[in-house]
């Protein structure tokens, strides 16, 4: 992917977002500019605020797993009770 020096300021978050929309990537898209503003601050290198990154995601896809597995039983118990 080439980077475009001639491009407006708004227009790679826009392309970045709706990128992150067309992967399903909701929890980056949700966090990316949050985490960038911490790392900033606290002066942490690239590999360090994907891997934060990363880790965030990682984390609401297993609390997300986790909520649709919770529910996937108790439908089946419903079913028996039925």
């Amino acid at each position: 992917m080439r980077c475009n020096a001639g491009t407006t300021s708004g227009m790679p978050r826009v392309l970045l977002s709706h990128h992150l929309k067309q992967l399903k990537l909701t929890t980056v898209l949700r966090e990316y500019d949050k985490v960038a503003h911490e790392c900033a601050r606290a002066s942490v290198d690239h590999p360090r605020y994907l891997l934060r990154l990363v880790e965030r995601t990682i984390r609401a896809w297993l609390s997300g797993a986790s909520i649709r597995r919770h529910k996937s039983r108790f439908r089946t118990m419903s079913n028996l009770v039925a």
